[in-house]
């Protein structure tokens, strides 16, 4: 009939997908694949964070700790000697007490002399032992005392 549509006929068996259409299977197999994609880069950006913050904190704590055994053991020193003159200029000295003050540098033993560049010739060899971290001791008159920023 002129209406009608012909209907093939293929005996009752399945149309053939076309190799471009993908079947439920392959479906619900992509959509988990992104689901655990996006789940796992969610839970590392998250732990990322925690990890940063924590570790900030810890950082921040440590150095408030360090600035206070600083402040006290230089507080000291200036009592003792009366003023800052002992300290002016003497980077050595200044590296010795950073040293002093660091719980994770005098479990390693007795620290060896530091010798002034000046008299050795040649500047000290690189590296965290030989340099404190940068600080500033500024006397009344807000001139520097030692140490850089």
């Amino acid at each position: 009939m002129p209406g009608e549509r012909a209907v093939a006929d293929n005996g009752g068996l399945p149309r053939p997908r076309s190799a471009m259409s993908p079947g439920v299977t392959t479906k619900l197999f992509l959509a988990f694949l992104a689901t655990n994609i996006v789940t796992a880069l969610v839970v590392a950006a998250g732990l990322r964070a925690a990890f940063n913050t924590g570790f900030e904190r810890y950082v921040g704590e440590r150095e408030a700790q360090r600035l206070s055994r600083l402040a006290r053991e230089l507080g000291e020193a200036y009592r003792e000697r009366g003023g800052w003159d002992f300290l002016r200029g003497r980077d050595d000295l200044w590296v010795q007490l950073n040293h002093a003050i660091r719980p994770e540098l005098t479990a390693l033993g007795p620290l060896p002399p530091v010798a002034s560049p000046q008299a050795s010739g040649s500047p000290p060899p690189g590296g965290s032992m030989d340099r404190p971290p940068p600080g500033l001791v500024l006397d009344a008159q807000n001139r520097v005392v030692v140490g850089d920023a």
